[in-house]
């Protein structure tokens, strides 16, 4: 074939094809995402190569083998950038193909589109091909032999890239590694763990190990801790307080409902599994150290003992003297904190010194509540060390109304006539009270029942100081006092059947 034949051949092939790949730039440019269009700039400098070749081959029109070479890599450029155009409409233009195409596939299918080219290319220059193949087939026996390793994680990485165990952004398990996936390439993926370190793991040891997906179906991920209790607390009041405790905490999902159960007998006491639902697998050690400090603080309150096994002998030598000396402060100091108590002064300090040895303290964790609004009660807190907040909610939703520190009390009109809570009141930090239960001060009233009904007639004076604001109306004051202590001492007498 003489050069005239040549150019006259190629030049309707490649003048479609030019204005083909023209027309694509432009309508790509034009719909592709900003962020998408840099993808035209490969088959841009592709064309502007391919117009500066064609221009050489016409002007070594004189020289037929210069020519003929010219036109050729040329029309092998223009074929690359119509190549890379095409594939550019089908993974970038069209959404759908894009999401089931992964990148590695993409490019992988594109390789063997180059591959093609190439083959055209050298076919067209005369180059017998069976000769080019046997080279290739030995060449690519030795590179396969050295790269094994490397081929592998590629072969990996396309795998994973197909099947999809996992996709970035997920958290897995891949190695004992956990962590959230940052990119997928093709020797390795990367895995950025809680600690804010990147791991990257071989494609290749991915396809052979197991993997474990958190993200996947769902974010709904099961935690787990364990805790022990005495052998003389029936298990199902223990399994009754560890449910009550994990339900409060924050992070836990009320669907799938948690459960405990009993594991084993252990060598102190009894060790329990408890099980329960987040949705939020980054904060997970925070999200289970908090449902465990919430079951510690309800064991505390409710006199479950969390037993442990004693390597060291601690002795302490206590005469009997100094232990009630130790007993009588204390209980001494409660009594007169009572005393600054308004409605409880009226009991007198013997009264109250008998309380003081009834009652118990209490702990709570940083934001447990201790009572919830419209919740049933009977028991009065006295603060002893820590702050609480104390909220109510309206039809805008919760707001605080008040914060109480130590010395500050809350639920008297509970203790006193068994009324719902009128706030929820919330441990802002660690918080010891003092509880007075019903059963408590009963004993103290039955001693006392003369006193009812000054008790009664402070409480109906707080109620209105607070309520209904009549300082400013002094005679209407009286009148609504008497008559809600009235209410206040028949609600009383018949709370405690006196």
């Amino acid at each position: 074939m003489d050069l005239a034949s040549f150019f006259a051949r190629s030049n309707a092939l490649e003048w479609t094809a030019l204005f083909t790949a023209l027309g694509l730039i432009v309508v790509l440019g034009s719909i592709l995402p900003r962020d998408r269009r840099r993808r035209l700039l490969g088959p841009v400098v592709l064309l502007l190569l391919y117009v500066l070749l064609a221009l050489a081959a016409r002007v070594m029109a004189g020289r037929p083998g210069t020519a003929r070479t010219l036109g050729l890599l040329a029309s092998f450029l223009l074929g690359l950038a119509l190549i890379r155009l095409v594939f550019a409409v089908f993974f970038d233009a069209i959404p759908l193909t894009r999401r089931r195409f992964p990148k590695i596939v993409q490019d992988v299918l594109m390789g063997v589109a180059y591959f093609v080219a190439l083959m055209g290319l050298f076919s067209a220059s005369g180059v017998e091909m069976s000769s080019i193949l046997t080279t290739s087939a030995l060449v690519t026996a030795v590179v396969a032999f050295a790269l094994q390793d490397t081929l592998g994680n590629v072969i990996g990485g396309l795998a994973v890239q197909i099947m999809r165990p996992f996709s970035v952004g997920d958290w897995v398990t891949v190695e004992s590694h956990t962590g959230r996936v940052t990119e997928i390439n093709w020797r390795a993926t990367r895995l950025l763990t809680s600690e804010e370190v990147v791991v990257v793991v071989p494609n290749g040891t991915i396809a052979k190990g197991a993997i474990v997906n958190y993200s996947q179906p769902s974010k709904v991920v099961r935690r787990e801790f364990k805790v022990s209790a005495a052998y003389d607390v029936p298990p199902s009041r223990v399994k009754e307080v560890a449910l009550r405790a994990i339900g409060t905490s924050p992070g836990v999902l009320p669907e799938p409902v948690p459960h405990c159960f009993l594991k084993t007998f252990g060598d102190s006491g009894i060790e329990y599994a408890c099980r329960f639902f987040i949705d939020d697998f980054p904060r997970r050690d925070v999200l289970v150290g908090d449902a465990a400090a919430r079951v510690y603080y309800e064991f505390l309150r409710e006199g479950i003992e969390i037993p442990y096994p004693i390597r060291t002998l601690h002795m302490y030598q206590h005469g009997d003297e100094q232990e009630r000396r130790e007993e009588e402060d204390r209980v001494r100091n409660l009594a007169d904190r009572f005393m600054a108590i308004d409605f409880l002064a009226p009991l007198g300090h013997e009264a109250l010194l008998a309380l003081a040895r009834r009652v118990r303290t209490v702990s709570f964790g940083q934001g447990e509540a201790i009572v919830r609004e419209g919740e049933d009660g009977t028991d009065l807190f006295l603060i002893k060390h820590g702050e609480v907040s104390v909220g109510v909610t309206s039809g805008t939703g919760s707001h605080e109304v008040a914060r109480l520190k130590a010395g500050d009390f809350f639920g008297e009109m509970s203790l006193m006539t068994g009324e719902a809570r009128r706030a929820t009141v919330v441990a802002l930090g660690d918080v010891r009270a003092v509880r007075v239960d019903k059963e408590s001060f009963r004993d103290v009233l039955a001693h006392h029942p003369e006193l009812v009904e000054r008790i009664s007639h402070v409480l109906a004076q707080r109620e209105t100081a607070l309520e209904e604001r009549l300082a400013s109306l002094p005679a209407e004051a009286d009148k609504v006092i008497a008559k809600r202590s009235a209410a206040l001492l028949g609600a009383i007498k018949g709370f405690f059947g006196l």
